[in-house]
């Protein structure tokens, strides 16, 4: 994620190569849309841990999901029109024209809608659980926001903000996304450390939800 947002701010005004323009988008749809796997791949792997689905995700398959999908939709988009949708006049992204921006949009709303209905389950299961059932409805609230709090960067549903900022030019929605990307690089670069880091983590992140 932090490689994408330094070439983005960076690299996204090349526009006077034509060659390295379509390079840093192409570069830039790949790597974003391998951030927004990671999200789908992280809401699915803590769902299957919560319900206890048949042990542990198969790390090459959380890795062909993260890595290999977004390598399709890119391979496929270039393919499709040689790459001529990469790289406009003003900026080195993907060209509006023809639809080839959805390309992008796509996989993105879907997996912000597949990782919202996830953790829409998992504050219901949640707040069902025995050790909710002796609290009051103030403390389940609050347990309720806390999950929201710790889940919502991780599944990268901060990205909302994100999209809802592309289409008004209200001032507060755009400061709401930068305040929380900014958490959310944190949190993602903490959670990219090994798997054992991550399990304790998950772990320790649900006794603090259920507390």
């Amino acid at each position: 994620m932090l490689i994408s947002y330094l070439v983005f701010l960076v690299g996204i005004d090349k526009t006077n190569d034509q060659t390295l323009c379509q390079f840093i988008a192409i570069f830039l749809h790949y790597s974003l849309l391998c951030v927004f796997f990671n999200f789908l791949s992280q809401g699915l792997a803590l769902y299957k841990y919560i319900f206890n689905m048949s042990g542990q995700p198969r790390m090459e398959i959380l890795l062909s999901v993260t890595y290999m999908t977004p390598l399709l939709i890119v391979g496929v988009t270039a393919l499709v029109n040689k790459a001529e949708g990469y790289g406009t006049s003003n900026y080195c992204w993907l060209s509006v024209n023809k639809g080839f921006i959805w390309s992008f949009l796509g996989p993105v709303i879907l997996i912000l809608l597949v990782n919202s209905a996830v953790l829409s389950v998992i504050i219901k299961t949640i707040q069902s659980t025995r050790a909710m059932s002796d609290k009051t409805h103030a403390e389940r609230a609050q347990s309720a926001a806390r999950t929201i709090m710790v889940l919502t960067p991780l599944f990268g549903l901060t990205w909302t903000f994100g999209l809802l900022s592309l289409l008004t030019d209200f001032l507060a929605i755009q400061y709401l996304f930068v305040m929380f990307n900014t958490f959310q690089v944190s949190h993602v670069w903490y959670m990219s450390l090994d798997s054992i880091r991550k399990l304790f983590f998950i772990k320790k992140m649900l006794l603090m939800i259920l507390v």
